[in-house]
């Protein structure tokens, strides 16, 4: 059962991700830093079985953030706005907590 919400959750960020359009970067990064909060929020528990609640919090909201993030980059690109590359910051400081992860191993 567990498995099955958890692809349900996941199936629901990605969807979220790529039909979600952020209306200003402000807001965006507001977000961004929401979700390295609930990530970092995780390192409180990290000797418990509770540290997986915001871990999982953190991976889908960091999914639905970087895809969204890559969609505006993509509009900003077509439409020739220079702040594609600040969108392209948030997607990496949105994909920031997986990196780390990879690299603490």
């Amino acid at each position: 059962m567990v498995t099955v919400m958890m692809t349900l959750l996941l199936g629901l960020a990605i969807y979220l991700g790529l039909s979600w359009r952020p209306r200003s970067l402000g807001a965006y990064y507001a977000a961004v830093a929401g979700v390295l909060a609930i990530w970092a929020s995780s390192l409180a528990f990290w000797n418990t079985y509770t540290v997986m609640l915001p871990m999982v919090v953190g991976t889908l909201g960091s999914i639905l953030l970087a895809l969204s993030g890559i969609g505006a980059a993509w509009r900003a690109h077509r439409s020739d706005d220079l702040s594609r590359n600040l969108w392209l910051g948030g997607v990496a400081a949105a994909l920031l907590p997986f990196a780390l992860l990879f690299w603490s191993r």
